[in-house]
């Protein structure tokens, strides 16, 4: 559910490791159930966003923004000239992939560490036409290139392509395809998002896909699509968000998204955490909306 604009910027391709962020998994996130959240992320877009938009989020354990790195805080477009913060926590995505042989400068991993874990998020939307698309045998080939850069320079765990309901090419007849001819590839957790309206289907979605593969399963998206209500969405969001959190199968999910412009699509800007006014000078303001204060304090 992101923008194709994706496919012509920097973010895009398998130039995508040039710049992997240290991440801590392990701490983080919220106390409102008497449990520490260990999956719980923010989808950070960098369209709509405000420099200082991450360090209103107190409460996550990870986040990503769709790209490769966290350049786009101080790029032309932001300039933004306070600290990013919680760059521990920032996990790349490999959205797609650049048809140009990568050298070895172009992969910059950060240096190991015994205790911070280093994961990359594969491709966007494999499985359908206006993202990432790819055929499994092809986005196979790429993932081996992928995972080869990726091990030499110190990432260490490797998230799927994101395969999703709705794409010109079946997600689970992807999925099949791909892990026959990635049979060799080093795939630790399943990624996929979902836009289910009953928050039952969604958790069917996902415990199906873990049995069927056997592996933990990455929701790096999900809202209610189709409503401007944001009272709709805090109710679902209600009745999501512990089912997620005590679901065994799920390593980890984000909220789509940080801030979601006004105007048509598949998931209105009612969805947003993040405040859609607009300062003086243009610019978003960082603050919480009430969704986003309950996803924080969750």
């Amino acid at each position: 559910m992101f923008f194709r604009w994706m496919q012509n910027n920097a973010f895009w391709g398998l130039l995508c490791l040039s710049a992997l962020a240290t991440m801590d998994l392990g701490h983080t996130a919220s106390t409102k159930r008497g449990v520490v959240s260990t999956k719980k992320g923010v989808g950070m877009s960098s369209l709509y966003y405000n420099c200082n938009d991450v360090e209103q989020f107190t409460n996550i354990a990870w986040w990503y923004s769709w790209g490769i790195s966290t350049a786009f805080h101080s790029d032309r477009d932001h300039m933004c000239s306070n600290e990013l913060q919680q760059k521990d926590k920032y996990i790349p995505m490999c959205w797609g992939y650049w048809p140009q042989p990568p050298t070895k400068k172009e992969f910059n991993f950060l240096a190991p560490s015994s205790d911070i874990n280093k994961h990359v998020l594969g491709f966007y939307e494999p499985n359908h036409m206006r993202q990432a698309f790819m055929k499994p045998a092809e986005a196979a080939d790429r993932w081996r290139e992928l995972e080869a850069a990726g091990k030499a320079n110190g990432a260490t765990k490797f998230v799927s392509p994101a395969a999703a309901p709705g794409g010109v090419y079946d997600h689970i007849q992807w999925f099949d395809e791909f892990f026959q001819c990635c049979s060799d590839c080093q795939i630790d957790y399943i990624s996929t998002h979902c836009y289910y309206e009953k928050p039952t289907e969604v958790m069917d979605y996902l415990k199906s896909l873990w049995e069927r593969y056997n592996k933990k399963i990455f929701l790096t998206e999900f809202a209610l699509p189709h409503t401007d209500d944001a009272d709709e969405q805090l109710a679902y969001m209600k009745e999501l968000l512990p089912m997620l959190e005590d679901a065994e199968y799920v390593e980890k999910y984000a909220w789509f998204a940080s801030r979601k412009g006004t105007g048509t699509g598949y998931v209105k800007s009612s969805c947003s955490l993040l405040d859609n006014n607009l300062t003086k000078d243009g610019k978003y303001e960082s603050k919480l909306t009430p969704l986003g204060e309950y996803y924080n304090n969750f």
